[in-house]
């Protein structure tokens, strides 16, 4: 009789939580993911379609807990008030015994959330990506109306245009009239170029990664660029570079596995590696200039060699001279012995400068000398030529004779920043664990208030089932930004998991009292 009178009760609770998942589900995808759907722009009727299938499990993820709280009050507190759970109990069946439907309900949507929200959601947000660039010359178009303009990072350039269509014969490429571009500097604090063209196409190029590059040509281009002034050109173009995303990776957007891989590895979270990659380059490039101004100031030379020329540098003094975009070792007088196979001659310079260029993988790190208003002679002492201006380039080997320093500690500010991403990681982990966890005991402690207070209206049944969820939800929320602030990461984490812990003890109360009485 019992296992007939769990599945009888498996069965009432599985229509409920159908119908509530569904409902529930339709109006927040339709609602909030509709919302979100515009920060995409104009969509296509096939890409809305698809777009929605892309946001109908993340609403699920929120909305399933929330049906299964409801069925199990509203199917408990229907039994209750119809007298069956007495008649159970006269029977001399266990009504505990009972609770293990709602128990598997809630395993089941348990295994279902943590998949949407741990591995779905996060293939969402890159679908939704790809989606969104599946129709190249819309996207473009998208750009181009948005605030932002069309703009690539990478090279510091926003592009606007009067109008803009297919191009002829490419429906892949876009061509716009009266463009205008600004290129921004380094630091983003001023323009460095400005201007107009008549015309401007842009082409695409996917490779078969299916990353996509983008490439553009300007025609009767006027440019003006700070410190030169204004100039024309016929043509112009840039690229291929690649196209820039539309959405920014963030912590929540991760699925659980990266996560893990980022708390073992912060420093390969791509918002932590860039900014490390570029102080280790900034710590080597100045160990490497302060090895040479040593080297020079002790009166001993530097030499640089390459397949054609080698160059020994004496200097008077070297002084590293730093800059906003760069930096750069100045030279006092300095004294070139060039030696081309048998050839040797000496360059006496007034002034000069070593440049050097890094790179994330310093085996292509480069060093530019940079020689200015020159005497050249020839062994014998006689000068045989003066010229103004004369640089060369030299690779930065790692067997160089000059002692570089290898940098690889970082800031305070990077330290300080990695700990903050540390803890939003763990903030996130913790979130979305108990998140999934509460429904274990949401689910259960719905069936055992649906008994208490006999819920057969459905409005009650619902408020019976809201009150503890959203309890559980408002601390996890709190409890994850307070974890996700330093001086107050235990206290968030104690809120994340102590909305559960009073829900387990209503649990119990429950179960043991209330039930009985």
């Amino acid at each position: 009789m019992l296992p007939t009178l769990q599945r009888y009760i498996l069965r009432e609770m599985g229509k409920t939580f159908a119908l509530a998942g569904v409902g529930m589900t339709a109006v927040i995808a339709l609602g909030g993911g509709m919302s979100r759907l515009t920060d995409f722009g104009q969509i296509t009727p096939s890409q809305l379609a698809s777009l929605m299938l892309l946001v109908l499990p993340m609403s699920a993820s929120l909305t399933l807990p929330i049906a299964a709280l409801y069925s199990a009050s509203a199917t408990f507190g229907r039994l209750s008030a119809d007298n069956e759970l007495i008649a159970c109990r006269s029977s001399g069946i266990n009504i505990h015994r009972l609770f293990i439907p709602p128990f598997m309900l809630s395993v089941a949507v348990a295994v279902c959330t943590f998949y949407f929200t741990s591995f779905l959601f996060p293939s969402m947000v890159r679908n939704i990506e790809t989606l969104a660039k599946s129709d190249l010359r819309q996207f473009v178009l998208q750009n181009l109306d948005s605030p932002e303009r069309l703009t690539f990072e990478k090279l510091k350039l926003k592009i606007y245009a009067d109008q803009a269509a297919a191009a002829p014969g490419d429906s892949q490429s876009v061509a716009m009239r009266g463009a205008a571009f600004l290129k921004v500097s380094e630091d983003n604090n001023d323009f460095s170029h400005f201007g107009t063209a008549e015309t401007m196409t842009i082409a695409f190029d996917r490779d078969e990664s299916g990353e996509i590059a983008v490439s553009g040509r300007f025609t009767n281009a006027v440019e003006f660029e700070r410190g030169q002034g204004w100039g024309e050109a016929a043509d112009q173009s840039f690229g291929p570079i690649s196209l820039p995303s539309q959405l920014r990776l963030k912590v929540k957007m991760l699925n659980v596995l990266d996560l893990w891989r980022y708390r073992r590895a912060p420093q390969e979270w791509p918002g932590l590696a860039d900014k490390i990659n570029n102080l280790r380059t900034q710590q080597r490039r100045d160990a490497t200039y302060d090895a040479f101004s040593r080297t020079l100031d002790s009166g001993l030379p530097v030499q640089f060699a390459d397949d054609e020329v080698v160059w020994t540098i004496e200097a008077d003094a070297a002084t590293v001279v730093e800059k906003r975009d760069e930096s750069k070792l100045e030279l006092a007088s300095p004294i070139v012995t060039e030696q081309r196979g048998q050839d040797v001659r000496v360059m006496k310079c007034r002034e000069g400068e070593i440049s050097i260029i890094s790179h994330d993988d310093p085996s292509a790190d480069r060093v530019i000398v940079r020689l200015r208003h020159a005497s050249v002679e020839d062994e014998s002492g006689t000068v045989i030529g003066r010229w103004t201006r004369r640089s060369h380039a030299f690779a930065l080997s790692a067997d160089s004779d000059i002692p570089v320093a290898s940098a690889n500690l970082l800031s305070a500010e990077l330290q300080k920043e990695t700990r903050k991403f540390l803890r939003k990681v763990n903030a996130e982990l913790h979130s979305r664990l108990a998140f999934n966890v509460s429904v274990l005991v949401l689910v259960v402690l719905g069936a055992a208030l649906g008994i208490i207070f006999r819920g057969t209206h459905l409005l009650a049944a619902f408020g019976i089932a809201f009150v503890p969820a959203l309890l559980v939800l408002v601390l996890n929320i709190a409890g994850r930004q307070l974890a996700e602030k330093d001086g107050t990461v235990m206290l968030g984490i104690g809120l994340i998991w102590g909305g559960i812990a009073v829900v387990a003890i209503l649990d119990g109360w429950a179960m043991i009292w209330g039930i009985r009485r």
